[in-house]
């Protein structure tokens, strides 16, 4: 994951995130997506094209939070 630069200095240059960075913002995504679709299922007129989209990306961002542990734990203990 890439984040542009802040300062005056590295204005607009991408530079990598940690890894416990971008495992919150995975955890963020995952918990926000559970509740839009909790949302979606519990408002009356379901969109179920809706709902089986987000829960795929649901999943995905699920196998990314898996892949990403490991290395944050090792960040935290480096």
């Amino acid at each position: 994951m890439l984040s542009l630069g802040s300062n005056a200095a590295g204005a607009g240059v991408p530079r990598p995130v940690s890894t416990p960075d971008k495992l919150a913002a995975l955890v963020a995504e995952h918990d926000d997506l559970d509740i839009a679709i909790a949302v979606l299922w519990a408002a009356g007129g379901r969109d179920d094209l809706m709902i089986s989209r987000l829960k795929k990306r649901k999943l995905q961002i699920k196998d990314e939070i898996a892949l990403a542990a490991p290395a944050a734990e090792f960040c935290r203990t480096a």
